[in-house]
């Protein structure tokens, strides 16, 4: 094993870790969130929010999956039309833009309609995160991947941890 491999699995497991802090960032905040006059955010609003950020999970990983396995050729040996890699890093630029949106629509503006898109666009690469490190890191830790698996989905974590943490401290001591 080179130091590719770990370097890639420590760099994908910030990325999750991001990922996971994203994810459950309106759970810290849900009461804030309520009390927010600019967002005025409603059950039925929150559910909202949280319904465009899951829904495109449940087919997003599929789609991504095919179109970094679907070879140009057709032949079980050729290259994949997308390395599971650059997919990857796709998403996981996808997931920054949609949380730029987001952090935009509600700080300076205090767009509850500009949060939900956000979210919305955040949301259709979140499950591909997790699941396309899956693809191609195995091939670059051989031998040490059950260990870093494990390492991989300890640090995701640790983003859901330091959002319920962090996030309600940071909202009612903004400016």
């Amino acid at each position: 094993m080179t130091i590719k491999g770990p370097i890639c699995a420590i760099l994908c497991s910030i990325i999750c870790l991001a990922n996971h802090f994203s994810r459950d960032a309106p759970g810290t905040i849900e009461e804030q969130l309520a009390l927010d006059p600019n967002l005025s955010i409603t059950p039925a609003r929150y559910a909202t929010l949280t319904a465009v950020y899951f829904t495109p999970s449940a087919f997003v990983p599929l789609l991504l999956g095919l179109l970094s396995t679907t070879t140009t050729s057709g032949e079980s040996s050729s290259a994949p039309l997308f390395k599971p890699e650059d997919v990857f890093l796709a998403c996981a630029w996808t997931e920054v833009l949609g949380n730029v949106m987001s952090a935009i629509a509600v700080a300076a503006f205090g767009s509850y309609h500009g949060l939900v898109a956000g979210r919305a666009v955040a949301g259709m690469a979140y499950e591909a995160v997790d699941m396309l490190p899956l693809g191609f890191l195995p091939a670059l830790l051989p031998g040490s991947w059950a260990s870093w698996s494990g390492f991989l989905n300890g640090i995701l974590r640790l983003g859901s941890a330091f959002a319920f943490v962090f996030l309600p401290r940071v909202y009612n001591n903004k400016a």
